[in-house]
């Protein structure tokens, strides 16, 4: 079985948890380690049997326990050695690193491949990971400024899709945001509008596809209604089931009805 579940979805916290058969993940760690525990929980997890952590970049809203549920469980850390050293990790005490290089596929354990796809964001070596798993495909990009040709290759065909829908520009150009902070989020190493993010999606669909998950909003420049409603209407009728994550709460696990032989 192939289980998902977004633990947090946005700009207070990110954390994803993914199952490939008895193997459990989850892409960074973002809440406070109580609460990812918490929230592993509510969705019948025991964090103990977490055998790794992917960490897509080192900005504070993917980290904040990070080194404290590796220390506390075990857990290695897979990470590029840029995104290691800026997150500060050399200096706190947690389970290990497992380098990881951009671009390069790599294998924690037999029958998965992972690809630790390049994307723009003003980070020093971010990443979004395609999964293979047994025929299966599992991508998750966020906290990218624009999609590369690379990005919309690597998702397209995935059996499910997470996808950073950040914000509606509307929104965001009438914020109180400085406008500094506006053109950041807006420019090629910011944020995926809910626009780019419905047009990705439209690229990656095809018949393939059970499940899109749209994550990473902005509580202040976004509403969950607007983008789904954006990605649903670039779909126009094709059969994805298309969930928006929340920044409060996981969302209900997900699993993938195709078949996985083992």
């Amino acid at each position: 079985m192939i289980a998902c579940s977004v633990l947090a979805g946005g700009s207070r916290g990110n954390s994803t948890y993914l199952r490939f058969q008895e193997h459990s993940f989850l892409i960074d760690c973002g809440l406070s380690c109580r609460e990812v525990e918490a929230r592993l929980a509510a969705i019948g997890v025991d964090p103990a049997s977490i055998e790794g952590i992917f960490l897509t970049h080192e900005h504070s809203d993917h980290i904040q326990s990070l080194h404290t549920f590796s220390r506390r469980f075990g857990v290695p850390i897979y990470a590029t050695e840029a995104t290691y050293q800026a997150a500060g990790l050399a200096e706190k005490k947690h389970a290990g690193l497992v380098p990881v290089v951009s671009g390069k596929p790599f294998s924690p354990v037999s029958g998965l491949e992972i690809f630790p796809c390049p994307i723009s964001h003003d980070a020093v070596d971010p990443v979004g990971f395609i999964f293979q798993y047994e025929g299966v495909r599992v991508s998750q990009v966020t906290d990218l400024g624009y999609v590369t040709e690379l990005v919309a290759c690597e998702v397209k065909g995935s059996h499910l899709l997470l996808v950073e829908s950040n914000h509606d520009p509307q929104m965001l150009k009438m914020s109180q945001y400085p406008w500094e902070l506006k053109q950041r989020i807006m420019g090629r190493r910011g944020h995926l509008s809910n626009q780019a993010a419905a047009d990705l999606v439209q690229r990656a669909v095809t018949e393939k596809t059970e499940q899109v998950i749209l994550t990473h909003l902005s509580a202040e420049n976004n509403l969950p209604d607007i983008a789904l409603m954006t990605t649903l209407q670039k779909l126009d009728g094709l059969v994805p089931v298309v969930t928006v994550a929340c920044q409060r709460k996981p969302t209900a696990l997900l699993t993938l009805g195709v078949t996985v032989s083992g």
